[in-house]
């Protein structure tokens, strides 16, 4: 899951929290992560009403909402030295960020992390995996990283304008909105590799408005989910319903503009 860029490195960043901070190393990114290797967990515990603290899940989409209806602006992630064994425990964290150092990179972060240090995080997938392996993918259409990591445990904060996706649920509209997001941003980045330089994509994608992608993201999938011959199977109704849906309720709080840039305009 998520894109591979040309000219990114990918950092693993593990600190003694009681060293002085210096600038990690990078290494070579790895291989495309195959969509098996991702394991879809339910999120169960996510709606148990008596489980209130991040730290006691190791990560949480808030505000809290149902898994069919895209709401949750923040997610927070809790590392420990040590697997808690009472629910999901990150062991690592990637994010794909801008960097003045290294430009459009991946970093795959561990407990202990950089005692403090802020991000601004481009439209990319966030990929947590734990210490036997289990993955949860969230995509996110750019934000804000915050963390901060001491002795005990390292705390991530991403925060966006836009929705963070949480692609736990498979046959959910959420994890289709994520897909085809991703499928649209493909699309645009081989238009522009073949007339600019590698790298020029992702920082024009770094540099647009969180919430203007997505809302041109909605724009462009109304507009190609409505041209579909029919009959068409039950999870594109379901998935076009929900375009109309929110499209309308952003109507309605006033948040969608007159005019929207398709995405040939911001990328």
């Amino acid at each position: 899951m998520g894109f591979v860029f040309g000219a990114q490195a990918l950092r693993t960043i593990r600190l003694n929290p009681k060293a002085r901070l210096r600038p990690p190393i990078a290494f070579g990114f790895g291989n495309r992560m195959k969509r098996n290797e991702i394991d879809f967990i339910a999120e169960d515990r996510m709606a148990n009403p008596s489980v209130t603290s991040d730290t006691e899940l190791g990560y949480m989409f808030t505000p809290p909402c149902h898994h069919d209806h895209p709401c949750h602006r923040q997610l927070n992630i809790v590392m420990h030295d040590k697997p808690t064994r009472r629910h999901y425990d990150p062991e690592s964290a990637q994010f794909t960020v801008t960097s003045i150092i290294y430009g459009i990179e991946v970093l795959k972060i561990r407990h202990p992390g950089q005692r403090e240090a802020n991000y601004h995080v481009i439209p990319s997938s966030v990929i947590m995996r734990d210490h036997i392996d289990k993955v949860i993918v969230a995509f996110t259409f750019g934000g804000t990283l915050h963390i901060v990591s001491d002795e005990a445990c390292t705390r991530f904060t991403l925060k966006s304008t836009a929705p963070i996706l949480p692609m736990i649920v498979r046959s959910s509209v959420i994890t289709m909105l994520a897909d085809e997001v991703r499928i649209l941003l493909a699309e645009r980045r081989a238009v522009w590799n073949e007339e600019r330089p590698r790298t020029a994509f992702e920082e024009q994608l770094a540099a647009v408005d969180p919430f203007v992608l997505y809302l041109s993201c909605l724009d462009a999938l109304q507009e190609k989910f409505s041209q579909f011959p029919h009959p068409v199977p039950e999870h594109m109704l379901r998935f076009n319903r929900f375009l109309k849906t929110e499209i309308d309720a952003l109507y309605e709080q006033q948040l969608w503009p007159t005019y929207v840039p398709p995405l040939s305009k911001l990328l």
